[in-house]
Order: C-alpha cells, then structure tokens, then sequence
C-alpha cells in the first residue's frame, strides 16, 4: 500500500484541515483528532520510525492525541485505533506480511552487553570545604531566582517553569560590582589556593552573574556549579565569548556528565536520552515526569563516565539527541555526524534521534515542539510507558507518565515498592526481552490466552471480560504486537501459553 500515515488521516478529518506546523524530515503537522475532535491537538509525524514491525517494512509514520485521548502510536496502530482493524488486518492493509518462523527450541542467548572498548571516567569529588561553599551559594542563588520574575520567565521558556526550577535547585546570581555583572569570593574560602596574574597574587575569583546550574550528589552534595550568563553580557562582536562558565574548582576539576536517572523503572526497561547541555537534559527529564533517564556530556566530543556507561550499557533504548548544527559551508561533517559512529558502535541499543525542528530540545520547546511525544516516538513500543502498580484485573495498561513535579496529578509509586523478578531460576542473571517482561507484569489476573493452531496462532479471550474493559483488552493486544513477544511464543514449548507459563519458555 503506498498510502502514507496522513493520507490516512484525511480519510477521517479532511486534507484541508492538516496543517503542517514545522519540523523535517517528514515534518509535524497538527489536525483535529480522529476519536476526539478538537481543532489542532493531534500530532503527526510522517518521517518518524514506528514500532518494531513497521520499522522491519520500512513503514514511517507516528502519531500522537496528548491533551485529551493521551495514546499515540506508529501507522498500524492508527488503522487498528481509528479503523478498527485487527493487528492482521492492519498489516494486510499496510502490505506487511506477518512471518512467523517455523517453531524451535533453541537455547536462549544471552543479550550482547554494549561493545565499547573505551574505559569510563570515575571522577572525585571535589574537596569537602569546596563543595560545602558551592552549595551555599548555589542555596542563596536558589532563593534569589524564586525572587527574580525575568529569570524564572526566561527558564519557562525554554520547558523549566517553577516545578522544575525548584526540583533541580537552579538559582540566579545577581551581580555585586558597580556595573553589577559579576561577584567576587576568596579563593581561599573555596579550598583555592592564591593565583598569580602579571606577576601580582590575586586571591579572589570573578564569578558572572546569570542563572546557576548545579550538579547534585545523591546524598545533596554540590559537585559542580556553572553559570549561564545572560546574553546582555555576552560579546556580540567575540562569536567565542563563552555563554556558560564554571565557579573554579581545585584540581583535578570534576567535570563528569550530568546524569538524571529515571524515576520508578526498572533499570533494563528504562529509555535514556543523550543530550549536550544540562538545561536541555533537565528540560527533557522535566517534560517526560521523570520517567526517563537523560545524560548531558556537556560537549558532543566528551563521552560516559562510569556511573553513565553503567546504567547506558543496560538500557533497552539510548537516543542521541545531541545538539544538530547545519552543516559547515566548507563541506565538513558536523560534530554530531562525526560523533554518532563512536555512540552507534558503543551501545548497539542506541538510536540517532536529533529533535524534529531547532539544532537541541531548548529550541525545540520554543518552537512549539513536544518533548515528551518526541521522546516517546523514540522509544520501544512495548517501554513506551513503564508500567505501575495495578489494582484489579480490569485496570487499563501502561499509565501515563508519572510527573513527580504536578503536570496531571498522578502519584509516583511508593518508594517501598519495588519491581519484582518473576523469573524462571534457569534464567540465571538474564533477564528477557524488554517486551516480555511487561507483558508477563500486566497479563496475571486477565483471562486470556495464546494457542497454537496449524501454521500460526492467536488470541483468545472470555467475551465477557472483554466488553467490561475494553481498554484493558486493547493495551494487552498492544503490548504483544512486538516482535520480541512473537518469537517468544514462537519458541515456547507450551501450545497454549497462560499467564501461569508464559515465562516457562521451556514447560
């Protein structure tokens, strides 16, 4: 079928009423939604890779209704939410032809770890004395910003309103000179010692006014405090006057990647994001409710420290948003398209996935874009939202993302909750497939079933449970469309596959 993902939009709400709204590489158009109507609160992106089935067919096109019906998906999904066809049906219209290897019992393999062969950074913290006065004045920035309306506007404007200003303590230095652009503290206070300039000691630091940006340790220590001074200050006729500055540190300087872990997911299920700055990577961690895990190298050429190439190596998902430059005019290859070979290489899981419009996610919040959709389109279908705590078996699926900062209210999971591993022993320290394990997680309660029968197989479910939740039924059907659940079933010995078996792949 050569009909794209918005030719079949305009089945359903007409092509005058798809308004292209920016973007490249397929664009972002805005139209009304299919289910729920409206004018413009539906996104699409027909560039966009899909789930794992229409990736495999080379079928592009993603869509997105966040404000009201909250559900998104690729192409099929589309014709199975607003045409009502089954997962077959969807890929008969779509010409994809759903294969199913001939049934083996093959040992399972272990997943390939990431083939880096660099050697992580571990970096030390800085001394006690200095970490101690970093974080009094990043504390006495953080009250002087909550006071300073013109610097709390500009961070909502690039996706970082008061919830978040106050979840990543940044603050705003104001200046204490005559032209009040910059302060001065001992060096000594700071654990410095004195430095020499034209042969004279100079024993105080020349700090810039302008918003703070601190790193956190976990137990609330400052490793770090940098300074993004306002553009006012900036040298328009230097291209070289640096926008971002470091209150000195002692040698050797701590200068590892930020790294804002995912809230609530388990660490093989979560979905990282590579980003350059650390307000794009908390303006991103902001817009996904901290659902997902971002790293901020500070420069596209720095890589992972330690504690980030840990938690990367293990990811189901890595996307490399780092800053996309144009093109330099001599023909030269961008940082970031020299950089992405190093990342492809490093983490197999990875994926280059610069933001649909602007050169980084600041910019593309300006432009109107939304993050956490952008992110979502990136991410495995079936992790797409990790999954919470469930009351019945009715409950519908995936939640939406929770947002520990307000957003729509949800409540995060209970700190003492803890992900359980229902694991067969024989897996040993393996765990399976991202899509199994949260299929296997949301199927126990729910009567349905997989039953091998003649050259294929299918669903089968009680009528009657499935009239009462319907949403229920349709996330489960969701959740096993992944390729992965498919060869699992493949695989398994079982010709009727239950909750109770799902994960004995071997009876």
């Amino acid at each position: 079928m050569s009909a794209t993902i918005l030719d079949l939009l305009a089945r359903h709400v007409g092509a005058d009423k798809i308004i292209r709204v920016g973007g490249k590489d397929g664009g972002l158009y805005h139209s009304p939604c299919p289910a729920c109507g409206g004018t413009d609160r539906f996104m699409t992106f027909p560039g966009q890779p899909g789930g794992d089935m229409a990736q495999q067919h080379g079928v592009n096109g993603t869509w997105s209704c966040p404000r009201h019906c909250q559900k998104g998906g690729d192409v099929i999904s589309f014709l199975q939410e607003f045409d009502g066809m089954s997962f077959t049906e969807a890929c008969a219209e779509l010409d994809i032809t759903v294969a199913k290897a001939p049934r083996t019992y093959r040992p399972l393999r272990r997943p390939q770890a990431a083939t880096a062969t660099f050697e992580p950074d571990a970096y030390q913290a800085p001394s006690a004395v200095w970490r101690e006065h970093a974080a009094k004045l990043a504390t006495e920035a953080h009250a002087a910003l909550l006071r300073e309306p013109s610097a709390l506007r500009w961070l909502a404007d690039r996706g970082l309103p008061l919830e978040a200003v106050t979840a990543y303590r940044l603050g705003w230095l104001a200046g204490e000179d005559r032209d009040g652009t910059k302060i001065f503290r001992q060096r000594a206070a700071f654990g410095l010692p004195p430095k020499t300039k034209d042969g004279r000691e100079v024993r105080s630091m020349c700090i810039p006014r302008g918003i703070t940006i601190p790193a956190w340790s976990r137990d609330g220590q400052c490793l770090r405090l940098r300074i993004r001074r306002p553009n006012r200050d900036l040298d328009a006729s230097n291209p070289h006057d640096p926008k971002y500055m470091l209150v000195t540190q002692p040698d050797p300087k701590w200068s590892a990647p930020l790294v804002l872990p995912p809230v609530g997911v388990l660490p093989e299920l979560a979905t990282w994001v590579i980003v350059e700055a650390e307000l794009d990577a908390m303006t991103l961690h902001h817009a996904c409710g901290g659902r997902v895990g971002v790293v901020a190298v500070l420069s596209v050429a720095m890589r992972p420290d330690a504690v980030a190439h840990a938690a990367l190596s293990v990811a189901t998902r890595i996307l490399v948003a780092l800053d996309f430059d144009k093109p330099a005019e001599d023909g030269r290859p961008t940082p970031t398209a020299k950089a992405w070979p190093w990342w492809e290489a490093a983490y197999p899981h990875a994926r280059l996935w610069p933001v649909p419009q602007g050169k980084d996610p600041g910019e593309a919040f300006a432009a109107g874009v939304a993050l956490r959709d952008w992110v979502r389109a990136g991410m495995p279908l079936a992790c797409a939202v990790p999954p919470a705590v469930r009351q019945d078996s009715g409950t519908s699926g995936p939640s939406p993302l929770v947002d520990p900062n307000g957003g729509r209210g949800e409540k995060a999971l209970p700190a003492a909750v803890k992900p359980v591993r229902p694991w067969p022993e024989y897996f040993g320290d393996w765990m399976p497939p991202a899509a199994v394990v949260e299929l296997a997680e949301f199927w126990p309660g729910k009567p349905l079933e997989f039953r091998k029968e003649g050259d294929g197989g299918g669903w089968r479910y009680d009528p009657d449970w499935a009239a009462s939740y319907p949403q229920s039924l349709h996330d489960f059907l969701t959740m096993a469309e992944a390729s992965d659940v498919w060869r699992w079933l493949d695989e398994h010995a079982a010709d009727v596959v239950t909750s109770r078996n799902f994960l004995f792949i071997w009876g």
